[in-house]
């Protein structure tokens, strides 16, 4: 069975456009640290969820800017 990455998993929903399960895997991703989800984030992969605010508060919550 492959285990997946939780960065894996989040890109993975967000091509699929489920929005909510891809959340749900950037919040298994945290432990990555913020640089590393800090750069994922901006990723064209990732940029339907820049507008959700989620992102603003996951930024937060791993201590970004906004």
């Amino acid at each position: 069975m492959i285990q997946w990455r939780p960065i894996d998993q989040a890109e993975i929903f967000t091509a699929l456009g489920d929005k909510d399960r891809a959340f749900e895997a950037l919040e298994r991703a945290i432990p990555l640290g913020p640089a590393r989800l800090g750069r994922n984030l901006t990723y064209p992969e990732f940029a339907s969820l820049r507008g959700d605010p989620r992102v603003k508060a996951l930024r937060k919550k791993v201590g970004l800017p906004e």
